[in-house]
This record gives structure tokens, C-alpha cells and sequence, in this order.
């Protein structure tokens, strides 16, 4: 391949890239939406922001999911446990304990 038609395909492939990474950024938005409704709903009821079975069975989920799309279980799990890690002060500032 010549390296003008690879600097082309680069330059296609990381427009993708960045098409893709706004998507994942406003399906955090709207996650952050979800997440400060569950906050709301845990203070009304009384309820823990913190909820160790729950996270354990988002990571359990969330690696099955990784191992069928063929991508590193681990990967995800650190992304998610930092997602959950987020979601869980977003909750707390929504007036959870």
C-alpha cells in the first residue's frame, strides 16, 4: 500500500473514531440522566447509594458482555468500575447517602 492511500485510510478510520467517541459521550450523558434519577428515587426511599451486590453483578454482566463481543473483559471491567465509581458520587449529589 502506498503511503498516500494509507494516510487516506487513516485519516477515514480515526473520523470514525471520533464519530464514535461523541456517540460513547452521549450515552454517558444520557447514563448520567438515569443515574441522578436513581439517586433521587434511593433518598426517597431511604436507600444506600452503595449497593456492593448490584456492582458486582454490573461487573459480572458487563465482562460476559465483553467476552461475546470478542474485546478484553478486563478493559471493560476497569471502564465500568470508573463509570460506576462516577455514577455513584452523581447519586450522592442528587441527595442519596
Amino acid at each position: 500500500m502506498k503511503k498516500n492511500k494509507a494516510c487516506e485510510l487513516l485519516e477515514t478510520e480515526r473520523k470514525n473514531i471520533d464519530r464514535i467517541d461523541g456517540e460513547i459521550i452521549m450515552l454517558l450523558e444520557k447514563r448520567s440522566r438515569v443515574v441522578r434519577n436513581i439517586g433521587l428515587i434511593k433518598k426517597e426511599a431511604g436507600i444506600s447509594v452503595y449497593q456492593p451486590g448490584r456492582i458486582e453483578e454490573v461487573i459480572r454482566s458487563r465482562r460476559a458482555a465483553a467476552v461475546r463481543c470478542g474485546i478484553s473483559p478486563d478493559m471493560v471491567e476497569d471502564l465500568f468500575r470508573k463509570v460506576i465509581s462516577e455514577s455513584s458520587d452523581l447519586e450522592k449529589s442528587s441527595g442519596a447517602d
